[in-house]
């Protein structure tokens, strides 16, 4: 049951990589954008490596988000 679950997520998985991550703005301002930005704000600072990675992480789900599909 859990390994199950567990292919579907990486089915679902490999297939938003494949349509949305991909491309070339989403690359760029989704993933590398937070990335540089998190590790410029982070050199010669005394930061928690778990506050670094939930900033990287807000920052990308935020940035790579598929705005086409946003109902408001």
């Amino acid at each position: 049951m859990i390994t199950d679950g567990l292919n579907r997520i990486w089915i679902l998985s490999k297939k938003n990589v494949s349509l949305y991550i991909k491309r070339g703005p989403v690359l760029i301002f989704g993933l590398m954008f937070p990335f540089f930005m998190t590790l410029s704000w982070v050199i010669g600072r005394d930061i928690s490596i778990n506050h670094v990675f939930i900033g990287i992480v807000s920052m990308t789900s935020f940035l790579a988000a598929d705005k086409r599909n946003l109902a408001i």
